[in-house]
Order: C-alpha cells, then sequence, then structure tokens
C-alpha cells in the first residue's frame, strides 16, 4: 500500500503517481563485466548500480558497508603491473571499491584490495605488484545499500616503481618532462628519503650521469603539486641495493619545489630520482636533469678578471659545470675534489689586497686560494688558502704583493658542492698594524695589577693558517700579543671595549711565531659588559713558555679596542672565577661538561699557596 499527501497540508493534490523495479545492470554480475581500459589520464566511463543485486559465490569485499547492489568491471594490468582505480560521484555520493584475481569470470575469485573511499567518499584503489597482461575483477557498490550513477576510470601508474622509471634526458639547460604524482603508491624496500615531510605517493625517473660526473635534478610547476620532495639515489640495479645519495625539500629560487645537485657522479651510471608531494600531496608537476657546460672561467685562462675596489663590490658567479684543474699545485684546505672556477686581480700600489666570498642564494660553503704565476698556464705557485674565515665562506687577506702584478684565485665548493657565489677584491683603506700577524705581536709584560693600554685592530687582516678560534663568532680582522708565562703560572687577560663594541680573544701555545700554533682558550664575554675575559693557571701554561694572545672584532668590527689589561692573577680572583672562567669551554684534560677536576685543581693550588 501507498499513501500520497500534500507536507503539512490537507489541500486536494492532483498529480500523477507511477512506480517501478528498475531493471538489473548489465554488469550486475561478473560476467556481465564491462571492460575499461588503462589510459594514462582518468577517461571515465559512466555507470549505475541502480537494480543491481548481490553476487553470491565471490567473498565479501571486507569494507565499505557492503549489503548488496554491485556492480563489475574488468581490466588488464599494463607491462609495469601498477594501476589506479577511481570512481567520482554522480547520483551515487558515497561507494566501496575492491579488486579480485579469478580464473574466470564464473570461477574461484581472491580479494586483493579494498578501499571505502580515497576520492572523498568514493572508493579509489592504487595497486601495484599486478601481473601483466592478467585480467582483473573491479566490484563497485554504494555504501550501505546507497544506488545511483557514478563514473569509474583506470590509470595506469607507468613510474610508479623504480623499474618503470621514467627515463630523463641530461641536456645543457633544464628541460621539462611533465608528469604526475596522482594515484602513486608508497615505494616500499628502499631507504626512506628523510625530508619533504614523505608519506607516500612517489614517483620514479632516470638518468645516466654524463662524462663530467655533474647534473642537476629538478622539479617545477606544471600547475597542479604546488610542494615537492627530491631524492636522489644509486643501486645496483632497479629492483635491488639502493643507496641515498642527496635529499631536497625546498631549493633556493624555486620556492616550494626541489634541487638537487651532484658533481661526483659515475660517468655512464644509472641513477634514480624520486619525487612526492610534501606531506603526501598529489598532482602534475614538472622535472629535468641537465648537466650545465663548465663556465668560461673554468680554468685559469678564462679567469674572469676582478676589479680591486676601495670596498667589496660583488661579482656573481657561478661553478655549476666547472671541472678540476689538474695541472696546479693543490690548494691543501677546503676538502677540494675539483670543481673549481679562476679569477685574477692586479694587485694595487700599496700591495694589500683582499678577496673575499658570500652567499649569492646557491652554494653555501666556499674555498678559495690564491696564487701567483708566470702567467695564465704555468708557473702557480700557492700563496695562501682559506676555508671557513666568515661562517662557510672565504676570506683571504694578503700584504706585500707585487704592485701590477696579476695574481690567481680559485674557487670551488667544499666537498665538491657546486651552485652560485659571489666574490669580491678589494684594497683595505688602513695600512694592517704591526702586530697583524704573530711574527709581529706585541710584548705584554705581566704586572700585579691591572694595566690598561689602548690597542687597535683597525685596518687588521686575517691571520690565515692558524686554528679558527671557536669563540666569538670569528670573521678574521685578527691583532696578536705575546707574554711569557710566570712562575707560578697565574694570569689573568681582560679587554675592554672602545669604539671596537664587541671583541673577542684566544690564546694559543707555540714554539715559534711561524707556528705551529695550538688553541688553548677562548672567550667573549665572561668580563664586565660582556667584553672578554680570562684565568689561567698550571692547568693551562707552563711557566717560562711563550704563549700568543689573538685579539678581533666579532664579524669584522673594526675599531679601536679600548683597552687590554693583562696581570699576574690574584689567589682570590683565581678562587672566584675558577669554575667559570670564559664561555663554557672544556680544560685541557677535562671531559665536555666536567668541571669538577679543574675546580679540585684550583682548591689544591689555592690551598698550597696559602701555606
Amino acid at each position: 500500500m501507498v499513501r500520497i499527501q500534500l507536507h503539512n497540508s490537507d489541500a486536494a493534490m492532483n498529480g500523477s503517481f507511477c512506480a517501478w523495479s528498475p531493471s538489473a545492470p548489465a554488469n550486475d554480475n561478473p560476467c556481465g563485466a564491462v571492460g575499461l581500459s588503462v589510459s594514462n589520464s582518468c577517461l571515465t566511463t559512466a555507470a549505475t548500480n541502480l537494480g543491481a543485486t548481490s553476487t553470491a559465490g565471490v567473498p565479501a569485499p571486507g569494507c565499505g558497508t557492503y549489503v548488496t547492489g554491485d556492480v563489475w568491471f574488468t581490466f588488464v594490468a599494463p607491462a609495469n603491473g601498477a594501476a589506479a582505480i577511481r570512481t567520482t560521484a554522480g547520483g551515487l555520493t558515497d561507494s566501496g571499491i575492491a579488486l579480485y584475481t579469478a580464473t574466470a569470470c564464473a570461477g574461484t575469485f581472491t580479494l586483493v584490495a579494498c578501499s571505502p573511499n580515497g576520492n572523498g567518499n568514493m572508493g579509489q584503489i592504487s595497486q601495484t605488484g599486478l601481473t601483466p597482461g592478467q585480467t582483473y575483477y573491479v566490484r563497485i557498490w554504494g555504501d550501505s545499500n546507497a544506488s545511483g550513477t557514478f563514473n569509474i576510470c583506470v590509470v595506469g601508474l607507468p613510474n610508479d616503481e623504480p623499474c618503470g622509471a621514467t627515463a630523463l634526458p641530461v641536456n645543457a639547460s633544464c628541460t621539462n618532462t611533465t608528469s604526475t604524482s596522482a594515484f602513486a603508491t608508497n615505494s616500499q624496500g628502499i631507504p626512506a628519503p628523510g625530508c619533504a615531510n614523505y608519506q607516500g605517493g612517489d614517483v620514479w625517473f632516470s638518468f645516466v650521469a654524463p662524462a663530467n660526473g655533474t647534473v642537476v635534478v629538478q622539479t617545477g610547476s606544471s600547475g597542479g603539486l604546488t610542494d615537492t620532495g627530491l631524492a636522489l639515489y644509486e643501486a645496483t640495479n632497479c629492483s635491488t641495493g639502493y643507496n641515498l645519495l642527496a635529499c631536497n625539500d625546498d631549493a633556493t629560487g624555486l620556492g616550494f619545489f626541489s634541487r638537487i645537485i651532484s658533481t661526483d657522479l659515475v660517468p655512464g651510471t644509472t641513477y634514480y630520482a624520486r619525487v612526492w608531494g610534501y606531506g603526501g600531496a598529489t598532482g602534475g608537476f614538472n622535472i629535468c636533469a641537465h648537466s650545465p657546460p663548465p663556465p668560461a672561467n673554468d680554468d685559469p685562462c678564462g679567469a674572469t678578471a676582478l676589479t680591486v675596489n676601495a670596498t667589496c663590490t660583488n661579482t656573481a658567479t657561478t661553478n655549476l659545470g666547472a671541472t678540476a684543474t689538474p695541472s696546479i699545485p693543490a690548494p691543501g684546505c677546503g676538502n677540494y675534489t675539483g670543481g673549481d672556477v679562476w679569477f685574477s686581480f692586479v694587485a694595487p700600489a700599496s700591495g694589500r689586497t683582499s678577496i673575499q666570498t658570500s652567499s649569492s642564494g646557491g652554494l653555501a660553503n666556499t674555498a678559495i686560494a690564491l696564487y701567483s704565476a708566470t702567467n695564465c698556464s704555468s708557473g702557480f705557485a700557492l700563496i695562501a688558502c682559506d676555508d671557513d674565515a666568515v661562517g662557510f665562506f672565504s676570506l683571504i687577506d694578503r700584504v706585500g704583493l707585487t704592485p701590477g702584478a696579476t695574481y690567481y684565485v680559485r674557487a670551488w665548493g667544499v666537498s665538491g658542492s657546486a651552485g652560485t657565489f659571489n666574490i669580491c677584491a678589494y684594497e683595505p683603506a688602513i695600512a694592517p698594524p704591526s702586530n697583524d700577524e704573530p711574527c709581529g705581536a706585541i710584548d705584554i709584560a705581566l704586572g700585579t695589577s691591572c694595566t690598561f693600554s689602548a690597542r687597535t685592530n683597525a685596518g687588521a687582516l686575517h691571520s690565515s693558517g692558524i686554528l679558527f678560534s671557536g669563540c666569538g663568532n670569528y670573521g678574521g680582522r685578527d691583532v696578536w700579543f705575546r707574554f711569557a708565562a710566570p712562575a707560578n703560572g697565574l694570569a689573568t687577560f681582560r679587554v675592554n671595549t672602545g669604539t671596537l663594541a664587541n671583541p673577542a680573544m684566544a690564546l694559543y701555545q707555540a714554539s715559534s711565531c711561524s707556528g705551529p700554533f695550538t688553541l688553548i682558550a677562548c672567550d667573549n664575554t665572561s668580563g664586565p659588559g660582556d667584553a672578554p675575559f680570562m684565568t689561567l693557571t698550571p692547568l693551562e701554561v707552563i711557566p717560562g713558555e711563550t704563549y700568543y694572545l689573538r685579539v678581533w672584532g666579532q664579524q669584522w668590527h673594526r675599531w679601536n679596542i679600548r683597552s687590554l689589561r693583562i696581570h699576574r692573577a690574584q689567589l682570590r680572583r683565581l678562587h672566584l672565577r675558577a669554575t667559570h672562567v670564559g664561555q663554557p669551554r672544556r680544560w685541557l684534560g677535562q671531559q665536555p661538561g666536567d668541571h669538577s677536576s679543574r675546580c679540585r685543581a684550583s682548591d689544591e693550588l689555592l690551598e698550597r699557596q696559602r701555606r
């Protein structure tokens, strides 16, 4: 019995009424399954489960609140065994999907996978490991017996796994290949990339390293995916022996897209690149692999000429694509492995020149070496080498250069890294002070009380070849002092600030002013007003030995040091300062964080002196 009336009304109603029972669709059972083609994009087929019945004799799907009303589809697995089956809503807005193998349409069915959603509330399955050429069956139903129209497609996943990796040509410049991570799955058994919030959904690419071993792989937007991760692997073959070489999330200059620069790949070897969307996002993107040609200044005879200005005026440059220069003496610092570029300058009349590198957003760690030469192709002699004088960038200061002579500068990325950077050459305006180097160190007599003497580091240059001080944000511009340790081995140093507002100091031991130098202590904030302060005992110094004190302005402050004070330490000062002399630092023979041996030694020394 069917009763019809107007909603919330007793008024008369005129109209018509019909009732029918929709017939079961043709694909109500597996033997009537609709065949679907596997495409590179989602080419939908319209379908419905209106009137569908339950299929007996097939294992229950086990997801999506299956009751009845299923319809069937088939597809043939592609050559790489990876495919995604996707449904989209029409009248039906909540579906489940299950994938089966079967001996025949009326034979034995085996459940492969089941998903209650994946595209909103509509079912979606991405599956790898399918048998190429085999027919698979897809079962669709409405959640909780819902029915209606919907769309379905099967998308091939050609590069979902490394053995189906898309081969990228290695060109001289970036030529994009458009790809997508839509429907991609998580590749199992390969080391996790470790960056860009990897949550699966990766696709794979391969390339063959060129003769110079340098390849840049980078991603970009194609209007879909907006944030990628990128990892580079070497492997025994496409299915075994994977080793992670590099991983990148957001490359400088590419926004949320990725770049990996490799300069030491084995020519002729196949490498694999893994791309995914940050945090599991999916969509289309561009990718390319390219090997930039060597820059014009790859060799000394193509050196870029630098003008020696009054101040640092940067020249933007790059070592991308650069090769090694084997005929020149090795620089001896900066873990040189090749990839160098060359610059030249003419020494000014003063013979003073500073060469400095800095970041331009690409290369993050440089090293430089300075050479004299007979000409651009012969007679090279190493003058100086520097790695990290200014953070991870480089600085060489030289005096006594021959005015009018041409000098050559070699620049490279530490440990073979490559990218863009800045470089400049300039002439310090002020001649360096007499104590600019250890062999010009000013001798300081130890008094029994504090006597200040005014000093300056204005015009001071960087002392290369001496161990980085370890505190005080060292950036060069140091001056040197020297003293002989007193018989009791006790001394206190203090620096007061003047126009140099942020000084630091370090203590070294050396057998002569030419080294080698051994760092003993460093401080930049322990005195009044956070100025440097240091107290030494026989635990640090040996009576009668000569020691060198290095003073500089943190990150190139170049003004007057108001005063430097040095005196024999009084026992009371030693006792009060025994547990905190300088920034927390390791005393000789002491483990990090252990101050007890220092305190005990100081107390014992104090007690012996009192007796």
